[in-house]
């Protein structure tokens, strides 16, 4: 009890990378840009993306613990790591 009492004011000073916004556009080559300028945790604004093929880009990106908000062009989620889940496939 008294180590959690000890440690309850550190949780103040985490910091989340909720606090920056990582912006794509599907046109200029998404999966790269994301590895190379976004970090865990950002918020993801997708753009230029068809309704049909968001679900794709959110099951590779996207948290599932937290909102997704969608509209026809474009959707914002947290991102869950810079680089796509791999994909299981069965033959």
């Amino acid at each position: 009890m008294r180590l959690i009492l000890l440690l309850l004011p550190f949780c103040f000073f985490a910091k989340a990378d909720m606090d920056y916004v990582c912006y794509v556009d599907e046109n200029n080559a998404p999966y790269e840009y994301i590895a190379k300028s976004c970090q865990r945790n950002n918020v993801l604004v997708y753009t230029s993306a068809p309704y049909e093929n968001q679900i794709f880009y959110i099951s590779d990106f996207c948290r599932f613990d937290r909102n997704v908000e969608r509209d026809k062009t474009s959707f914002t989620c947290v991102l869950y790591n810079k680089f796509p889940r791999s994909h299981v496939h069965k033959d």
